[in-house]
């Protein structure tokens, strides 16, 4: 395989372009795998015309073709190779990412993001972006990618399927679904908006008529939506997916084709980065903090959990982001997996599942500026926050007298307490994740996006 950037590093990339400013340039190489040696010893048989006029149709190959297993694989290790002799940096956590520093700005870095063949590079100056990506061209043939210039002034391209716009004076960005949702739309018949995704299990677990809708490819659809830039509907895609291998009905037909006249709706809404929205989101959690002194970090990470929230099981629900820049990066939604037997409990799993996910991302702090880049303990960026809407889970965070009584629980607990130093409250009405655990307002959602502090 071909290692490649993931959405959440993708994501990362595009605000921390969009933040300073940068100029974005994207390319495409073309035909990639050909360009790849190979080191194994491969041999093919050629068409028959080929035979009558060289006696053998049997030839070994020396670079790749496509179709062949070995062929990802062998263009990254191409492309990797080539880009550390140009000076560049990858993640190591997120292979996907690249990063070389500027001759132009110190303290400044190019980056670089790879999903194989398809490139998108940042830099401070055009001229530096210009040379950088010629360099990279030189060596492997490729077109670069036109962006669409809008009447207001926006830059609109495609990132990975989803809808980019941007303006690098402003530096503002938005990151939508809409051309992709448009299509889902038309192909699944919608053509009315929901003012809210939110319906009840019960609606869902119906036993109605039993119906031929597409359910499976739907949620399969919405899933995709939700995981490139729409996590303001992860909990009801979530509990949806829960349902795939169920007969469907009416009522399941009903409940998917809810969501996604709701996205239709909205679907020029997504993930956006502004200065001023920044600046808005540090003014209004500082007031939290008691002391104004501390370093606003770049990464806030809140969580939250529904206590029993699975009327089957009582198992409670996770939810987490993490937000970079006040931008969300990355999310999730699940089901707890030890039964907690008070809010505060669940409270505590929450965020031991948030820790777990933000030691899943390894590219935090890859490409950020002193003092920001700096690493804490166990491997966490020094310069990140837990945020958490149960007093009490926060109080016993930061006590070592209590005393968990089964060892799944206290492991989870233990590393909330490691990390206690982290933890900061916030009231609900200002809790990010608490639309990835229930059904909420328009408002609550809203937060998820980032749209409003």
């Amino acid at each position: 395989y071909a290692p490649v950037v993931t959405m959440a590093g993708q994501r990362y990339f595009l605000t921390s372009a969009a933040s300073q400013g940068h100029q974005i340039k994207c390319f495409d190489i073309d035909c990639a795998f050909l360009n790849a040696p190979l080191k194994e010893e491969v041999y093919v048989r050629l068409p028959r015309v080929w035979k009558e006029e060289n006696k053998t149709d049997v030839r070994r190959l020396i670079k790749a073709l496509y179709g062949l297993p070995q062929s990802p694989r062998a263009w990254f290790k191409r492309y990797e190779s080539h880009l550390r002799q140009l000076g560049w940096t990858q993640c190591e956590h997120e292979l996907g990412l690249w990063k070389r520093e500027s001759k132009l700005s110190k303290g400044s870095f190019l980056q670089l993001s790879v999903y194989v063949d398809d490139n998108f590079l940042s830099g401070e100056h055009s001229q530096e972006v210009e040379e950088a990506t010629s360099a990279i061209l030189q060596e492997f043939p490729g077109k670069i990618i036109q962006l669409k210039k809008l009447p207001d002034g926006w830059l609109l391209w495609d990132a990975l399927g989803a809808d980019f716009r941007y303006r690098p004076e402003t530096k503002k960005m938005v990151l939508s679904m809409s051309t992709y949702i448009d299509k889902v739309a038309k192909k699944f018949g919608v053509t009315k908006s929901a003012s809210s995704p939110n319906f009840e299990i019960h609606d869902l677990q119906n036993k109605t008529e039993d119906s031929d809708f597409k359910y499976r490819e739907l949620v399969g659809v919405l899933q995709w939506i939700c995981t490139i830039g729409r996590p303001d509907v992860a909990r009801k895609v979530n509990v949806l997916a829960q349902h795939t291998s169920d007969t469907v009905t009416k009522g399941m037909e009903a409940c998917s084709r809810r969501v996604l006249r709701y996205l239709y709706g909205t679907k020029e809404k997504g993930i956006s980065y502004a200065p001023m929205r920044e600046k808005g989101f540090v003014t209004e959690y500082k007031k939290l903090l008691e002391t104004n002194k501390e370093l606003f970090p770049l990464y806030n990470v809140f969580s939250d959990a529904s206590f029993g929230s699975c009327k089957e099981s009582y198992y409670s629900t996770t939810g987490a982001i993490i937000l970079y820049k006040s931008v969300p990066i990355l999310w999730r939604s699940k089901r707890q997996t030890v039964r907690a037997y008070s809010t505060m409990e669940a409270e505590w799993i929450a965020a031991s599942d948030a820790l777990a996910m933000v030691k899943e991302v390894g590219f935090l702090g890859f490409s950020d500026k002193e003092p920001f880049c700096k690493k804490g303990s166990a491997g966490l960026p020094e310069n990140l926050w837990l945020w958490c809407d149960n007093q009490s889970a926060v109080t016993a965070a930061k006590s070592e007298e209590v005393k968990p009584k089964t060892r799944h629980f206290a492991l989870r607990y233990l590393r909330v307490r490691e990390e206690s130093s982290r933890v900061k409250f916030c009231p609900t009405r200002q809790q990010r994740a608490d639309g990835l655990t229930k059904n909420v307002t328009e408002e609550t959602r809203s937060l998820l996006l980032g749209w409003k502090v």
